[in-house]
């Protein structure tokens, strides 16, 4: 700083040669010392860091979304607050109440009970695959970046893991996740596209408890 100061007098002498005024040219450097502090950027894991705490801390979250896998679509719809939360679609449905997860197979017409891991809930409900993801996953920038956009690539630490890669996409301004693909080991590929998000809303306790009296033709595994 001191160092332009005394540059911007020695530009006085400068100015019939040059013709330009060494006010511009002092304002001109003093720019160019801004990159050094505005220009600071977000690093992969504070993004997913603080775009996990933003879904967290919403008092209540409404989605809608459709997932796409193997070239065939199913719509859904995820009710949540802070970790508890409910999916309900064609393909499956599930239930979080903080502790126990149950997960209903409308094709075996069975419901599997479980006291899930991380790796599991992340399995269950995608928007919760920034939650501690640095823990399981090293996370990067994507090469390209949409305008407007963050797109995170999430890749697992561990060998022999199912899932190869997760691609997340987030609102730059609002840090909401638009978009989610889920790169399997065995080649196939799920995306989740959320097609509405709300936060901030009211949803009773009792969302999140799975309904037995809703499924008695259903069985029950209990696997805790």
């Amino acid at each position: 700083m001191a160092n332009n100061i005394i540059h911007y007098e020695s530009l006085k002498s400068r100015r019939i040669a040059t013709g330009i005024s060494p006010l511009a040219i002092f304002l001109f450097l003093m720019l160019m010392m801004v990159p050094a502090y505005a220009g600071a950027q977000l690093t992969a894991p504070q993004v997913a860091s603080q775009a996990s705490a933003k879904l967290k801390n919403a008092t209540g979250i409404k989605a809608e979304f459709r997932i796409d896998v193997n070239g065939k679509s199913v719509n859904g719809s995820l009710l949540s607050a802070g970790r508890k939360y409910r999916i309900m679609s064609g393909a499956y449905s599930a239930w979080y109440d903080g502790r126990s997860l149950y997960t209903l197979n409308p094709r075996t017409k069975e419901t599997t009970l479980v006291t899930p891991t991380a790796s599991e809930l992340r399995e269950s409900n995608p928007l919760m695959f920034m939650d501690g993801a640095s823990e399981s996953y090293d996370l990067a920038f994507a090469a390209h970046q949409p305008a407007g956009k963050y797109m995170l690539v999430l890749t697992p630490k561990r060998k022999n893991e199912p899932i190869k890669s997760v691609f997340i996409t987030l609102d730059k301004k609002t840090l909401l996740p638009e978009n989610i693909v889920v790169t399997g080991s065995d080649g196939s590929v799920s995306t989740l596209s959320v097609t509405s998000l709300k936060t901030n809303m009211k949803i009773g306790a009792g969302i999140f408890i799975y309904p037995r009296d809703k499924y008695p033709a259903y069985r029950l595994n209990d696997l805790r």
